[in-house]
């Protein structure tokens, strides 16, 4: 058996597909790929799949997290579908869980919130996407673009039931918060391509079909943290539910 599964979603990019899968198939650990196809069509290829077909296409960014829990390996990958990590990226992720007792969720894209923040108004943004490189890995709020975490990690994914189509990335965030899990970005050395999480510097999904240029996008993030602050979420603080 393999150390980690790779669970892609397909939507609207089948373009992106094939870059993705060869980055994956070029890491210096092996990983089982498993696509996760929210179309309508059938596709020939060579990997399993989940055919999953529903009216609201968006919830099927919570179903690649509910399917993996099926995945029998210790460690899964979900990225986003315009994520190409480096060559080495799965190896360091799967080493810095091993450190932490295989309890943290580690991510692309790292957030932090200000104390007592009740919307989503990110105060600090770390990743490649916005051209910061940390040199330390980073402990943040919640994670975005792509999502590494042990297998048991995943499982409190499934304790809450999803409350709108659209902040599958909140929702994680909120799970791990009250389970006490550690949200991380890894540090990336500028110089070395290898570490990077994406290659694209987060430049590749900026089409159309970007979630983050529909209307709506920003008043319903603003909705779900709000929700889950009422709750009990909380930034800026040490405190964790357990």
């Amino acid at each position: 058996m393999k150390d980690v599964t790779t669970v892609i979603t397909v939507c609207d990019r089948l373009e992106y597909l094939r870059d993705q899968i060869n980055t994956i198939e070029n890491q210096t650990v092996e990983s089982d790929i498993f696509i996760h196809w929210n179309n309508s069509e059938d596709y020939n290829l060579k990997y399993p799949a989940f055919v999953y077909k529903n009216t609201e296409k968006h919830f099927s960014l919570y179903t690649r997290f509910y399917n993996s829990l099926n995945i029998r390996t210790p460690y899964i990958f979900i990225p986003d579908d315009d994520i190409l990590p480096g060559e080495e990226y799965l190896e360091r992720c799967i080493k810095f869980s091993k450190q932490q007792d295989d309890k943290v969720l580690i991510g692309v894209l790292g957030m932090k919130f200000a104390p007592g923040e009740r919307v989503y108004n990110v105060k600090e943004r770390i990743g490649l996407a916005h051209n910061i490189f940390p040199k330390n890995p980073v402990k943040v709020d919640m994670v975005g673009q792509g999502y590494f975490m042990h297998s048991d990690v995943l499982k409190h994914y499934a304790t809450q039931k999803p409350l709108h189509p659209y902040g599958e990335d909140i929702h994680l965030a909120y799970t791990m918060y009250t389970n006490g899990i550690p949200i991380y970005v890894l540090d990336i050395d500028k110089n070395d391509k290898k570490t990077y999480p994406d290659l694209t510097l987060g430049q590749r999904g900026n089409d159309e079909h970007s979630q983050w240029k529909h209307s709506r996008h920003r008043g319903l993030r603003d909705f779900l943290v709000n929700l889950f602050t009422e709750q009990g979420w909380e930034f800026g603080t040490k405190r964790t539910l357990i």
